[in-house]
């Protein structure tokens, strides 16, 4: 479904290996894992180079000059990558 490795040499970055999922107690928790299992239903469906961008910056905490110099492209092409990928995720999660 995606390539195996990212541009950066490893495993491409998925929100699922970033964070665990918080178990289920209640009515209100499984809303929240509901409304979190979408999300990162629409974060996989990205195309994996906006994926990795969007985890760099958002996950990584990395700067864009930052990201741009790890994945060596310009600029302008990682915050093409973060607008296009923000507009994909936006599309994806639907009416939350």
């Amino acid at each position: 479904m995606f390539p195996a490795r990212s541009p950066l040499g490893g495993q491409f970055v998925t929100l699922g290996s970033l964070s665990p999922t918080p178990p289920v107690i209640d009515d209100e928790c499984m809303q929240v894992n509901s409304c979190r299992s979408v999300v990162l239903d629409a974060v996989e469906a990205l195309p994996a180079l906006e994926r990795e961008t969007l985890a760099l910056v958002y996950y990584r905490g990395m700067s864009c000059d930052e990201v741009a110099d790890t994945m060596q492209i310009s600029v302008a092409t990682v915050r093409d990558r973060l607008h296009e990928g923000a507009r994909r995720l936006l599309a994806g999660v639907g009416d939350l």
